[in-house]
This record gives structure tokens, C-alpha cells and sequence, in this order.
């Protein structure tokens, strides 16, 4: 029998994109094989919506969901 690794899940939710989001890489280092839910719930001034989920597609790029 052939052991199979399960797939890391993530609900990741955000409040406050400046400063979260430059944190997310470190809090999740599996995020490259994770299947990840990412809501933002708060995006105070800053960076455009475009821009986030840009950003948020190239650290989870399994991503299952990016909620608004």
C-alpha cells in the first residue's frame, strides 16, 4: 500500500490587506500545494482590488476561492 500525503485546506480571512497581506508567505508556508478560501473582509486605502488579487493568485495559486 502507497501512503497518500492529504492535500493542506486554509480558510484564510483578511481584515486588513496593508498588513496582512505582506505576512501571508511566512504565516503559510505550505501555501504553494494548500487549496486556500481567502475573504477580505476590510481593504482600506491602498492597494487597488486588482492589485490584492493579483497578489493573492501568485502566493495561492490553488486557490479555491477569493471573496470580496
Amino acid at each position: 500500500m502507497v501512503p497518500i500525503t492529504a492535500t493542506p485546506m486554509h480558510d484564510v480571512t483578511i481584515t486588513d490587506t496593508a498588513v496582512e497581506l505582506p505576512t501571508l508567505a511566512e504565516r503559510y508556508p505550505d501555501r504553494h500545494t494548500a487549496v486556500v478560501r481567502v475573504r477580505v473582509a476590510h481593504h482600506p486605502a491602498g492597494p487597488s482590488r486588482h492589485e490584492i488579487t493579483q497578489e493573492l493568485r501568485r502566493l495561492f495559486p490553488r486557490h479555491a476561492e477569493i471573496a470580496w
